[in-house]
């Protein structure tokens, strides 16, 4: 029985004696109030009664000397229990017979003296509280008679009624306490009982019942408690249905294959993962809206559900990634020719309102042996994510099988994240210039922001060795930000040591962003640096990418800010002249593979000849970039080329080494 539950049911004895106790004194004193009138009334009616039949005796015998009768009414009086005493006297109040005791000269009690009954009590001053009565005749009062109340038997009287009737309360009053006891024990024995299970269901045991008893208010909030808990079940078993299920395909998700995963582990049997990837789901997202793409994942999940095994799991586990678990003893046919099977079936093309969309998909299959210990399904499916990958990098509609060499290279790749993203918390990237020059007369023309990362661990890393192998864009975004942030505080401090422009590069994520144009605006005005002074430097494959509005937009919002745009690394990709005249572009940058060796190769010689015209006929500036000796600048010159960047002038430093450079050029000039 616990604190509470025991002083509820003192609370509950303790209401009970009260009432009882109160009860049974209210009852006790109107009982003694009740007795001690009616003695009251007794003893002085017997008095009164007396001393009129005493008067009429003594009345008839007052003439007789022998008092023999008298003598024996008055003894007979006084044995009884109200009379004290009786005395007979004659007309002069001299005693003629006298049978008993006065109580001598002191006053009635207080209770006797204020009682109306008592009225006709006397106070003699040596016989003390009497009742009188005068014997007359013809000829006058013959005498007296004189009667005393026994007062004392009366006090006594009382005194042991109110002593019986205390007694009774108290008797009362404990059979009140066992009886609200017993009754306390039974009702907190019900209520303990109803407050167990209750805690029991708020705890998360919803399948525990209270069992009611009896049909009082305590069995009915039993019930009541037990359809609440009913109804707590009904609601976390859709919960956990729904926490299980994904709402659009109905296929498990990612915590339901778990759980699944959990149960076929314990039978010791192997596993295969199959994770598929949906191929260009998100262009039919993002052109024919989220409802034809909800429509795609539902086909396609109905399509999976039918060629998977009937004891293989199916789940989606991401926007259009799904997965199937299967059992296997080793990797082998089974596996694969499911993985062909889910291919199939996604590359059919989809009716959805009139239209018929079309994807594809790639498979990585991954497998964990009979009785693994520690079995863990993010494990075997990030296995078989690294094979989807390969898959992916082969080409789309693929199926690749986990390679734990594969897994080694990725995890490279996540540790070199890590670092990356710590870099960016302690400000380890850094901008670099390489000065742009103009061979002819050697002034300065300009200077290309590189990025660097001055990592405590790798020492100086240029893009190369971290960007290449980056799977993370927003990362890369974030680099590119960081590097351009400072190169732009830098040409804001003035203009000495700076070059008159700095070429900057803008990935293709960052200008299909609507937003791109106003952000560099915004970060040029935060400075005061206008925008001819900032360069805008875009990769060849992503400005003459076709149909891409957005990136168009941004370079038209850029080029009317008054920024130059630079095409980077020209003749690597597909060229597309009509494209250079569309975007206006100023500046070709050729690609150091071509310029490599020039002075001897005549084929690269004619090829940047002609790299050389298309930019002379179009207006267009061209600059070689990688020039590395004398005898390419000396080439180039010939060709028609003079803007030149390259090891020839200057390897890319460090701003405060710019600075530096710059004042000896001006120093020795």
């Amino acid at each position: 029985m616990t604190g509470e539950a025991m002083s509820f049911r003192l609370r509950l004895i303790l209401i009970f004696s009260l009432l009882g106790l109160v009860t049974h004194l209210l009852l006790a004193l109107a009982a003694l109030a009740f007795t001690a009138m009616r003695a009251q009334d007794t003893f002085v009616a017997e008095a009164e009664a007396l001393s009129h039949v005493l008067a009429a005796t003594l009345e008839h015998h007052l003439a007789e000397t022998d008092h023999g009768d008298l003598l024996a009414i008055a003894e007979h009086a006084v044995s009884t229990a109200e009379i004290a005493a009786i005395r007979f006297e004659d007309a002069g109040g001299a005693p003629l017979l006298q049978v008993g005791t006065f109580p001598g000269p002191h006053g009635p009690s207080r209770h006797v003296a204020a009682d109306a009954e008592f009225h006709d009590l006397q106070m003699d001053p040596d016989l003390g509280p009497v009742v009188r009565r005068n014997v007359g005749g013809r000829a006058g009062t013959l005498g007296s008679v004189v009667i005393a109340p026994d007062l004392a038997r009366l006090r006594t009287d009382l005194a042991v009624n109110g002593v019986t009737l205390a007694l009774m309360a108290l008797a009362a009053t404990a059979m009140l306490l066992v009886l609200g006891w017993l009754a306390a024990t039974a009702l907190v024995r019900r209520l303990g009982a109803l407050d167990r299970g209750a805690a029991r269901i708020a705890d998360g045991d919803f399948r525990h019942r209270i069992a009611p008893s009896g049909r009082d208010e305590i069995a009915r909030t039993a019930v009541t408690v037990n359809r609440m808990a009913d109804a707590l079940l009904r609601e976390r078993e859709a919960l956990e249905r729904q926490a299980r299920t994904d709402s659009l395909s109905g296929l498990l998700n990612r915590a339901g294959m778990a759980r699944e995963f959990r149960r076929m582990a314990r039978r010791g049997c192997g596993i295969s993962a199959l994770h598929i990837d949906l191929d260009r789901f998100k262009l039919i997202n993002d052109t024919r809206g989220h409802g034809a793409g909800d429509a795609v994942l539902q086909s396609v999940a109905s399509r999976l559900r039918h060629v998977a095994p009937t004891d293989a799991l199916v789940a989606r586990i991401g926007g259009d990634e799904f997965a199937i678990l299967m059992e296997e003893d080793g990797l082998g046919a089974r596996s694969l020719a499911l993985a062909e099977a889910c291919i199939e079936a996604a590359s059919r093309p989809i009716e959805f309102r009139g239209m018929k969309l079309a994807v594809g998909a790639s498979v990585g299959i991954a497998h964990m042996d009979p009785g693994t210990r520690g079995p863990d399904p993010d494990r075997l499916l990030a296995d078989a994510d690294i094979a989807l990958y390969q898959a992916k990098a082969a080409g789309r509609g693929r199926v690749a099988l986990f390679d734990h060499a594969a897994r080694q290279v990725l995890q490279k790749q996540a540790d070199l994240e890590f670092e990356l993203a710590l870099g960016l918390e302690y400000g380890e990237f850094v901008p670099f210039l390489q000065p742009q020059v103009d061979a002819l007369n050697g002034e300065v023309i300009g200077a290309e922001v590189l990025a660097r990362w001055n990592s405590p661990a790798r020492g100086l890393q240029t893009p190369g060795m971290f960007l290449q192998s980056l799977r993370n864009p927003e990362l890369e975004d974030r680099i590119t930000y960081m590097v351009r942030a400072a190169a732009l505080d830098w040409m804001s401090k003035g203009e000495a040591g700076r070059p008159p422009a700095i070429s900057i590069n803008l990935s293709a994520s960052e200008l299909a962003r609507v937003d791109c144009a106003g952000d560099l605006d915004w970060e040029l005005a935060m400075r005061g640096l206008p925008a001819r002074k900032v360069a805008i430097e875009v990769l060849e494959d992503v400005v003459l990418r076709e149909n891409d509005t957005e990136v168009e937009r941004t370079i038209a919002a850029l080029r009317r800010a008054g920024h130059m745009l630079e095409l980077d690394d020209f003749g690597t990709g597909n060229s597309g002249l009509a494209n250079l005249v569309r975007l206006s572009v100023e500046q070709l940058k050729i690609d150091r593979s071509f310029v490599r060796g020039i002075d001897a190769d005549r084929s690269r010689q004619a090829i940047v000849q002609a790299m050389i015209g298309i930019g002379r006929a179009l207006g267009i500036r061209v600059l070689a970039e990688g020039v590395e000796t004398e005898a390419e600048r000396q080439m180039l010159i010939s060709l028609g080329c003079s803007r030149m960047q390259g090891f020839l002038f200057a390897r890319p430093m460090a701003t405060e080494d710019f600075e530096r450079w710059m004042a000896a050029r001006s120093a020795a000039a």
